[in-house]
Parts: structure tokens; sequence; C-alpha cells
């Protein structure tokens, strides 16, 4: 049987997001650090990757690739037609 397995790192980057979000509000606010223009554009950059890992699912934890069953699973077993390739964005 021909299986694939990959999981993702994304949780622990959307906490560490989360964190700089939250000093990037508080150095905008308190004006102190890089700065309110900095924090903000920073603190957008956090806000976007929390949203994109918390709230919109857009990395599955875990992605498994079974060739001889033809399925791809993400959280649930999708059944899908016969393919001849599977393209993916790397993450670096």
């Amino acid at each position: 049987m021909s299986r694939r397995s990959t999981r993702s790192r994304s949780p622990r980057v959307g906490v560490l997001c989360a964190a700089v979000l939250v000093a990037c509000i508080w150095m905008a606010v308190a004006n102190v650090g890089i700065g309110p223009g900095l924090s903000a554009i920073v603190g957008i950059v956090c806000f976007y990757q929390v949203w994109n890992t918390f709230v919109s699912l857009s990395n599955p934890e875990r992605v498994i690739v079974d060739e001889d069953a033809d399925t791809i699973t993400f959280s649930d077993t999708v059944a899908r037609t016969p393919m001849s390739s599977l393209s993916s964005r790397p993450f670096s």
C-alpha cells in the first residue's frame, strides 16, 4: 500500500503570531518599541496568519494521500476520481 503523510506545524505558528499581535497592539497603543506605524503593519500580517490558522482552517494538521484506495484525507476521507498528478504549494 502506498501512503504518504505530512504534518503541518501551523498551530505553533498561529500561537506565535497571536502573541506577536498582542505585543504589536500594546506597542501601538503605548507608543513604545518599534512605533505605531510599524506595529500596525506587523500586526496586520500577524492577524492574517492567525485568521488563516484558527478561523479559516486553511492548513490541515495532517494530509494523507493513499494512492491504492484513491483517497486524500485531510480530516475526513474524501473519495476522488483517478488523477494523474497532485500539485501542492510547499511551506518553505
